[in-house]
């Protein structure tokens, strides 16, 4: 792989001072070290800011800590998109506050993604993302993957209709080349989640590839954002009782690339993919 190219990783944080460290020390072990950590909180006390600043005596890391803005959307998918715009490397990587990469994490999506871009051209949308190796608060291993824990089928990824009935594509796994930031801001006006909407735009005008072996620690805590819950009836109902926000996002990714949406494919296959892990999560339980 090339070595002259340069990496930004985008950090959301929010109340993240518990962790933060560990994350940037797991940043800073990393075989191909980031050009730029751009890191964007939404906390309403400076805490994570003061920890980061704490940490990073010397410049260990080339860390900026982004101007706070008030006029942003709340949550994850607001503070991301905030980063975003700051945004300026050939290779752009999300990073959550409270995981733990693997040394070869950002060297391996870099080389995927030059791979990609030498296939499809520099100037095609190129997304990459994986598998996660679930963890508990001290960074002990309760599960080797998240997509056999929750029956998730990564191949979904590559179809834009489908990341709305079914979103695959965690956002802390995700990179992406500079060609898809063009095709991802601004985001749409919705309750859409960051990495659904990533992965949405990019399938729909580029290229995606996935790799099932892991390269992050995901770890699993009480405040977690989103989180890694494991497949059960109440899991899959409280996706079903969701399904009127899904469904509105759909037809507002739909407005946004000018394409027909089609209102009973949709919630066909969103009651399809509910009721076929479930039957899997039964079939699994007799077994066990």
């Amino acid at each position: 792989m090339r070595k002259d190219v340069t990496v930004d990783v985008l950090i959301a944080t929010f109340a993240g001072e518990k962790y933060i460290e560990e994350q940037l020390e797991s940043l800073l072990r990393q075989t191909f070290l980031p050009t730029r950590v751009l890191v964007s909180d939404d906390s309403l006390t400076p805490a994570t800011g003061e920890r980061i600043g704490i940490w990073n005596t010397g410049n260990r890391l080339p860390i900026f800590l982004l101007p706070r803005r008030d006029n942003i959307r709340p949550g994850p998918a607001g503070n991301f998109e905030y980063l975003l715009t700051f945004a300026n490397a050939d290779f752009i990587l999300f990073c959550d506050q409270d995981d733990y990469w693997l040394p070869e994490k950002i060297e391996t999506s870099v080389s995927v993604l030059q791979e990609m871009e030498r296939e499809k051209g520099m100037d095609r949308p190129c997304l990459f993302f994986s598998d996660l190796t679930l963890v508990d608060l001290n960074l002990r291993l309760t599960d080797s993957s998240m997509w056999k824990k929750q029956m998730l089928n990564p191949r979904l990824a590559s179809n834009w209709r489908q990341n709305i009935i079914l979103n695959v594509v965690t956002g802390c796994t995700i990179a992406i080349n500079r060609a898809a930031l063009q095709k991802i801001l601004p985001f749409p006006e919705c309750d859409i989640l960051h990495d659904q909407w990533v992965a949405c735009a990019v399938s729909f005008f580029g290229s995606i590839r996935f790799s099932r072996t892991s390269k992050i620690y995901y770890r699993q805590h009480a405040t977690n954002a989103v989180g890694a819950r494991g497949m059960n009836l109440a899991t899959v109902l409280s996706g079903l009782r969701k399904i009127r926000i899904s469904y509105n996002n759909y037809r507002t990714v739909c407005r946004r690339f000018r394409c027909q949406s089609y209102v009973l494919v949709f919630f066909a296959k969103k009651v399809f993919y509910g009721f076929l892990r479930l039957e899997k999560t039964m079939v699994r339980g007799s077994i066990e």
